[in-house]
């Protein structure tokens, strides 16, 4: 698994470099400030996503179904997760002014890192388990 993972990092480290960069150069002294929390959770769906690409891969389906599939568990649900918690008042920053604009933003980024780093390693654990037992089917029926 980590071979695997690890080569899909090492091919898209080069644009993830490139983003931060960009971002840093168009932002200057604001990246540093108001957009640490979107770089983390850049870099944290840098490392989630290709884990629940590869399970999802390993999966008897479509390219696209384990694609949408992907970016569903790995960007949209926690997303949902922030928006629900919003919904039902469990986050501190319910209304947003302009005046909390930055502390709704940095907490929905790293709640966000935490939900996404939750179904990573979920996934990585069911992943694991599967190759471990040899769950997955390879064969088309």
């Amino acid at each position: 698994i980590g071979g695997r993972v690890r080569g899909v990092w090492k091919q898209f480290l080069p644009a993830l470099l490139v983003v931060f960069l960009s971002m840093a150069v168009v932002h200057k002294a604001e990246f540093f400030g108001h957009y640490r929390e979107s770089a983390l959770l850049a870099a944290t769906s840098f490392i989630i996503i290709p884990i629940v690409g590869l399970f999802h891969s390993m999966c008897r389906m479509h390219f696209l179904a384990a694609w949408i599939l992907t970016l569903c568990w790995g960007i949209g649900v926690p997303y949902l997760i922030i928006e629900l918690s919003s919904l039902a008042g469990l986050s501190p920053v319910t209304t947003v002014t302009f005046s909390n604009y930055y502390e709704s933003r940095a907490f929905n980024a790293l709640f966000a890192v935490v939900v996404q780093t939750i179904v990573g390693v979920a996934f990585w654990l069911v992943l694991h388990y599967r190759l471990k037992t040899r769950q997955f089917i390879f064969a088309s029926a």
